[in-house]
């Protein structure tokens, strides 16, 4: 079974890039509805730009919850 979250995300680049270098493992998001999602940072590497990662993503997860 999958579930599937919505999250609007708003990251600036700074806080990104220290998730990235390590400072942090992981970003935590509230997605549409409120429930809180904490998921690995390098999964939204590619859309890094130099203003951070600004949009609407799809999140799939599967019946324990791992993206």
């Amino acid at each position: 079974m999958q579930i599937k979250l919505q999250v609007e995300s708003d990251i600036a680049a700074k806080r990104y890039l220290a998730t990235h270098a390590g400072a942090a493992k992981s970003l935590r998001v509230i997605a549409a509805g409120g429930r809180g999602v904490q998921f690995p940072g390098y999964e939204l590497r590619k859309y890094l730009t130099h203003d951070g990662i600004k949009d609407l993503f799809d999140l799939y997860f599967d019946s324990t919850q791992k993206p």
